[in-house]
């Protein structure tokens, strides 16, 4: 399985866009120092418990005759974050009256950025979110939910067929407290092992597959397209982590300030709702916006891409949290969070808003 200098070069390229469809993009642990705001070129799922602490008067959507707008980042330029690149790109928010002025952000500096007000709303998946609240850093709240799926997949040499045969091997990973390092987790809990049981190599998720590759690791979770080029070199795929609930990309938005958005967040929901059947109507549309902000020019990935996001993982139709993959993410980071112990869920969330959106 060695690779040649050629195709070690061109895995390299192919791999420096692992992010593709990997969680939150940054490789960065929750509460890691922030960097600085930059414009970006450009399932079962749990049935939540709503916090419904509005009126239930509904919530009159702004005209964009009010000259009403709203700053929106997404945290990475990566393809989860899509549902926001297609409702920019479909004109998506200018119909439903929302003037919105869309930016990217570093993952690292996404939650200080909506703290500052530098951006209104946030897309971004729970770890930081719930990091943040636990530390008495922030207040925030997910407002709807775009993706209630993981992105990742656990693979191995070919002649690994189980957990027994996993089992004292070197293990690809991420930094503790990471997606990545929560997805290695499920999937050895999956194959019946703790992680005590491997040797984890926490190299970072762009360098997951080339350790794979080149007999660094003899296992490896790996994000999107890195799967795609496992599963082209015969690399056996032991977990599948898109059947998990899993709290992904949503929006977020600090809890203070819900009051003062309540006119034009509607509005928002709406254009994030549209931009869910604007994907799956629409696929050139939709992977000429991923090109787009992702700069992954193979129609083989892009075209894998959008099928993955429309099938495997799909969007979450109902803006609805999944409670049970918050939860999952609340034990998971108890182990490095104390006040994850006794947080809960519903804290995490106010779905007063989808609550009066009209029905599909």
């Amino acid at each position: 399985m060695q690779p040649t200098r050629r195709e070690f070069l061109r895995l390299g390229a192919v791999v420096a866009l692992s992010g593709v469809l990997q969680a939150c993009g940054s490789g960065a642990p929750p509460g890691s120092a922030p960097g600085s705001l930059s414009q970006a070129s450009p399932a079962a799922t749990g049935e939540p418990k709503t916090n419904t602490a509005a009126s239930a008067k509904p919530v009159a959507v702004a005209s964009a005759a009010t000259g009403s707008s709203l700053k929106v980042a997404f945290g990475a330029p990566v393809a989860t974050m899509a549902l926001l690149w297609v409702a920019d790109s479909s004109q998506g928010f200018a119909k439903r009256g929302v003037n919105v002025n869309l930016t990217g952000v570093n993952s690292a500096a996404a939650i200080p950025a909506l703290l500052a007000k530098d951006v209104d709303v946030l897309q971004l998946s729970a770890a930081r979110v719930i990091t943040a609240d636990l530390n008495g850093q922030a207040d925030l709240v997910f407002i709807a939910s775009g993706l209630n799926h993981p992105t990742f997949a656990f693979y191995s040499l070919p002649e690994i067929h189980n957990g027994a045969e996993l089992k004292g091997k070197v293990v690809a990973s991420d930094k503790a407290g990471t997606p990545a390092d929560y997805a290695v987790g499920v999937a050895l809990s999956e194959l019946g092992l703790k992680k005590s049981d491997v040797s984890l190599l926490p190299l970072g998720s762009d360098a997951a597959f080339p350790a794979l590759v080149t007999g660094q690791a003899q296992g490896a979770i790996l994000g999107h397209p890195a799967v795609f080029q496992a599963e082209a070199k015969g690399y056996r795929r032991l977990v599948d982590l898109a059947k998990f609930a899993y709290q992904n990309v949503g929006l977020i938005v600090s809890k203070s300030r819900l009051g003062e958005l309540a006119p034009v967040l509607p509005g928002l929901l709406l254009a994030y709702r549209d931009a869910i059947t604007t994907y799956n109507v629409q696929p050139e549309l939709a992977k000429k916006a991923i090109q787009q902000f992702t700069k992954e020019s193979d129609p083989s990935i892009l075209d894998h891409t959008y099928d993955f996001l429309k099938t495997t993982a799909p969007w979450e139709t109902s803006l609805q949290p999944t409670m049970e993959g918050i939860k999952s993410m609340i034990d998971f980071l108890a182990e490095s969070v104390p006040a994850a112990k006794t947080a809960k869920p519903e804290q995490f969330v106010d779905t007063r808003f989808i609550a009066q959106l009209p029905k599909q």
